[in-house]
């Protein structure tokens, strides 16, 4: 089987819709805010979540993030589209894991309903961050936030193409040591 057939091959349960989605075990709140263990400035949510994350922080949020803007929601995955989207998720995920490391006030991760893209988005940055499986903060990120279930595809991009970096790990470390 091609690596692209087992990209969006069945690993979960089918949507209403028909697409799949991988579902971790652990269900928190359907509609959760997750806030890191590991960078507890960061929450992700979907779009209409802003207001209970501010209220959650008690203070304005100095970063906010909006996944959807860079990713389709359902795509009809072809080749073409996958290697594009691929390119597009690593540099999404490089620039949201500087923008934890470097940003001390709240940053709020979200893209439409706080499912799919930024969950995928946020677990790749901060297991490049902290060199954790993607499927641990996949995990912690379900139990927090029960809705939280990425596309096949998406999680392929995330487990397959993904590489800590561990310079970066060291560096945030050092800094969360330091803290």
């Amino acid at each position: 089987m091609s690596w692209f057939k087992k990209a969006t091959s069945f690993q979960g349960s089918p949507s209403l819709e028909g697409l799949q989605f991988y579902q971790p075990e652990q269900i928190g709140e359907f509609e959760g805010i997750y806030q890191s263990p590991d960078f507890p400035n960061v929450f992700l949510g979907g779009k209409e979540d802003l207001q209970r994350v501010k209220e959650m922080n008690n203070s304005p949020i100095c970063r906010i993030i909006d996944v959807s803007r860079y990713l389709p929601e359902f795509p009809n995955w072809t080749q073409q589209l996958y290697d594009k989207y691929r390119i597009t998720m690593m540099s999404i995920i490089n620039n949201v894991a500087s923008t934890i490391q470097n940003t001390r006030c709240p940053i709020f991760v979200h893209c439409e309903m706080g499912a799919n893209r930024s969950v995928s988005v946020l677990a790749a940055a901060i297991a490049k961050l902290t060199g954790r499986s993607v499927m641990d903060i996949l995990r912690e990120i379900k139990s927090q936030r029960g809705i939280a279930a990425p596309h096949d595809v998406y999680l392929h991009m995330i487990s397959q193409n993904f590489e800590p970096d561990e310079k970066i790990r060291e560096k945030v470390k050092q800094q969360l040591e330091v803290a």
